[in-house]
């Protein structure tokens, strides 16, 4: 096999190697965002969860959701 050969074969591999790349990152990107606006529309919708009055699931919602957003945080190291 010709270095030429091996070298445009070479490429092509590297070529798909970064498409997948890209359209993974793409994806983890988009589901980050679609995940984090849910997270919003649930924080904001906190205050009226807590003023529905003897409702204990109202409780457990508010706690699930300020569980996600403290899992969405990590811990500073320094």
């Amino acid at each position: 096999m010709s270095s030429t050969a091996f070298e445009g074969k070479f490429i092509d591999f590297l070529y798909g190697a970064i498409q997948r790349s890209k359209r993974s990152a793409d994806r983890a990107m988009a589901q980050f965002v679609v995940l984090r606006l849910m997270l919003v529309v649930a924080s904001a919708s906190l205050p009226a969860l807590i003023t529905i009055a003897g409702q204990n699931w109202s409780s457990v919602v508010a706690v699930l959701v300020d569980g996600s957003d403290g899992i969405g945080h990590p811990i500073p190291l320094g």
